[in-house]
């Protein structure tokens, strides 16, 4: 596969042409192995509802998603989408200090999250309905955000859309479009 102008060895690929192949259990268990995710699920576009929250492990120096433009990961307006934190040991650190974790990278690319859903999720501050990123570094490129929310009020929510904790690693952002309904989380006055 050819990226950015580079060729790309695809660790995993979803699914085999067929839409009823690409399937939730197999978006997570491919997070979370690691490296560069690609989804063959036919020639339509298609929507995989998330039964449970796909977690990147900080042993994975690099997690790539890329949807080809044709998928759309829904949370089903129950859960969150995606989630890495290098300072959760529930996802293997790899030095004594979480901050150290340098391995955890998360790039999206040509894929839709939608619908999904933070709100009551108080780990680390809650917040990024769609995605949680603590530490670590985050790509969204070419990509959409819709309908994702989180609590309207508490500690460090950082989103509805995309939570990032700036104090351990790096975000951004290229050419996304972002719709979350009316009720999101306040920002801060200057």
């Amino acid at each position: 596969m050819v990226l950015a102008g580079r060729v790309v060895v695809i660790d995993a690929a979803i699914g085999n042409g067929n839409a009823a192949r690409c399937t939730p259990a197999a978006a997570v268990r491919a997070v979370a192995k690691g490296g560069v995710v690609t989804f063959r699920c036919g020639p339509s576009p298609v929507t995989i509802v998330m039964r449970a929250t796909a977690k990147v492990r900080n042993t994975s120096s690099r997690v790539v998603i890329d949807g080809g433009g044709k998928v759309t990961l829904s949370g089903a307006g129950i859960r969150r989408i995606r989630y890495m934190d290098t300072c959760d040991k529930r996802q293997v650190w790899t030095t004594s200090q979480c901050q150290d974790q340098a391995n955890s990278k998360l790039t999206a690319r040509n894929i839709t999250f939608a619908h999904g859903n933070s709100t009551g999720e108080h780990f680390d501050g809650g917040g990024g309905g769609a995605i949680f990123a603590r530490g670590g570094q985050l790509k969204v490129v070419y990509s959409r955000l819709v309908g994702n929310r989180s609590d309207r009020t508490g500690p460090d929510l950082g989103g509805a859309v995309i939570a990032h904790s700036a104090n351990t690693g790096t975000a951004r952002s290229t050419s996304c479009t972002a719709h979350s309904p009316a009720v999101t989380a306040p920002t801060a006055a200057p």
